[in-house]
């Protein structure tokens, strides 16, 4: 058996290699303590990107609405710059049409400008002169007249000077006949 001094330095050498031990599980009980503490510091920070990736999700997801709504959009307002494409298309037509028939009246108004300059030399040409002619002949058919009417008022002046004398004469007849 052995001895309390034999058992003291067994327990001494077994003190002395498990003291190295001891402070090996003391620092890997630290370093577990730590990483337990890491852990927890990446578990939180997982929790933490879970919930961003969710608040992601939620927002790619609205985005998602969003773009689908501006793609509507879009079209709508494509479909509507195709209705006034036509629109403007037709307007363009119309004003086309439209200068043709300026262009055509534009000709038919020098036409008629044509038109009214010859009838405008004809009348001064031609018809001015035919009034002339027939001004002078109305004039000379208005003193031809007054010389008639002149004549005539002359004989009506000596048809009342011939009733009036032969009423006095029959007066005088009268006069005689009861005398």
């Amino acid at each position: 058996m052995l001895e309390p001094r034999d058992l003291e330095m067994i327990a001494e050498i077994v003190a002395a290699a498990i003291k190295p031990l001891q402070d090996d599980i003391t620092e890997l009980k630290e370093d577990v303590a730590g990483l337990k503490e890491d852990v927890a510091e990446v578990k939180r920070d997982v929790a933490q990107l879970k919930s961003d990736v969710t608040e992601l999700k939620v927002e790619v997801a609205q985005l998602k609405l969003d773009v689908s709504e501006l793609k509507l959009d879009v079209a709508k307002l494509n479909d509507r710059m195709d209705v006034q494409e036509k629109r403007m298309d037709n307007l363009e037509n119309r004003m086309d049409n439209l200068e043709k028939r300026m262009d055509n009246l534009e000709d038919r108004m020098d036409h008629l400008d044509n038109r009214v300059n010859t009838i405008g030399v004809t009348l001064e040409n031609e018809t001015n002169r035919g009034i002339s002619i027939i001004a002078e002949g109305h004039r000379d058919l208005n003193r031809k007249l007054n010389e008639a009417l002149k004549a005539d008022e002359e004989k009506e002046m000596l048809l009342l000077r011939v009733n009036r004398l032969e009423g006095e004469v029959s007066k005088i007849k009268d006069k005689l006949e009861i005398a």
